[in-house]
């Protein structure tokens, strides 16, 4: 696993820019445009891109993930259950999914 450089914006949609081995996905990484986040995020990775679902499974039933994307202070992007972009207040029960690049 390799350090890579991940741009995320703050409640005041300012970028910040950390250097993370392990991360959570920005809501433009996943789908490709924005619905909730601001712009500066990154790119759409090939693997959403070329057509994978977003959908994520705990215990064989899809579920609710966060992304990094902060929509204000309290809320933030997440996928929904349908592989949908979405969003809700930091205290909603929801999943993680961390990615990494080698």
């Amino acid at each position: 696993i390799r350090e890579v450089k991940k741009s995320t914006a703050d409640e005041d949609e300012i970028i910040r820019t950390t250097d993370d081995k392990l991360f959570l996905l920005s809501e433009i990484e996943v789908f490709g445009d924005r619905k909730w986040s601001v712009a500066g995020e990154g790119t759409q990775y090939a693997y959403y891109k070329n057509g994978n679902s977003a959908v994520k499974y705990l215990d064989g039933f899809p579920t609710y993930w966060w992304e990094r994307s902060t929509i204000s202070v309290s809320s933030f992007a997440m996928v929904n259950d349908d592989g949908e972009a979405s969003n809700a207040t930091a205290n909603y029960p929801c999943g993680v999914s961390f990615a990494f690049c080698f």
